[in-house]
């Protein structure tokens, strides 16, 4: 019997370090949407968001505006970050404008967000990372922001 005992704990020992040894990759969230079926959509929501890039980056006063891509979903939106230097907090929008097409996406952040927070708008499929004519366009304020906004925005 300890002889048995001595064996499995041998046996299991082994079994853990070989196990270990191998690379583990991290593991990707499927998307729950695909093609235009990503439209309107946020997405956090869909997976598209577990496999990011972002494609364009401006810096206006106190904020940081993306424009993402999935390269799960072939979608982009727009991320408006709060990066205050001074700790204020400040209401927030983000918008993913066509330039010459009425279609946009556009969130407020309803209230006001501390440093390092965002506000994103949906997504909309693009089928490629750098689309000609999308743009996300962002800015933060002390006053709310109702209305989807125009200026700053990527180039």
């Amino acid at each position: 019997m300890r002889r048995t005992k001595l064996v499995l704990i041998v046996f299991i020992t082994t079994l853990f370090v070989v196990a270990s040894s191998f690379p583990f990759a991290p593991i990707a969230f499927a998307a729950t949407c695909s093609g235009n079926s990503c439209d309107g959509q946020f997405a956090s929501s869909t997976g598209c968001g577990s496999s990011v890039t972002n494609v364009k980056t401006i810096f206006p006063a106190s904020s940081r505006v993306d424009l993402r891509f999935s390269t799960n979903c072939y979608t982009l939106w727009a991320k408006t970050t709060n990066t205050d230097g001074s700790g204020r907090s400040f209401y927030a929008n983000a918008t993913l404008w066509y330039q010459t097409s009425p279609y946009y996406y556009s969130v407020s952040s309803g209230g006001k967000i501390a440093v390092n927070l965002a506000v994103v708008s949906q997504q909309r499929y693009s089928g490629i990372a750098n689309p000609p004519g999308w743009k996300a366009c962002g800015h933060i304020s002390s006053n709310p922001i109702s209305a989807p906004v125009g200026s700053p925005c990527t180039p």
